[in-house]
């Protein structure tokens, strides 16, 4: 594994934790109407907001990955990793979903 793939892989791993974090907190919150209430208020938003800027870059980083045909299986297991916490975070934005539709 070359350095360039070695740094996506560290990249996409942080990615992978924050949004994973994110996951964490939301899923630590029983009441619907109280997630409701984070998400949609203002730093809530601007939170969400963020970890959406953040899974752009892990996008931007795959697209990197295919046009300079870096290949690993940890690379390739990583992008899935951060699409699958992605995917599960926007489970939560259901809750706030006409707030959330610009995601």
């Amino acid at each position: 594994m070359n350095s360039s793939t070695a740094h996506v892989i560290r990249c996409l791993q942080q990615i992978h934790k924050v949004i994973g974090k994110a996951n964490e907190i939301l899923a630590g919150i029983s009441q619907p109407s109280v997630c409701r209430e984070v998400l949609l208020s203002t730093p809530g938003t601007a939170y969400i907001w963020g970890l959406s800027e953040i899974y752009q870059i892990s996008k931007r980083l795959g697209d990197a990955v295919s046009a300079r045909k870096l290949t690993s299986e940890l690379l390739l297991q990583t992008l899935r990793e951060v699409d699958l916490a992605w995917n599960n975070l926007l489970s939560f934005l259901v809750v706030g979903r006409s707030v959330f539709q610009t995601l």
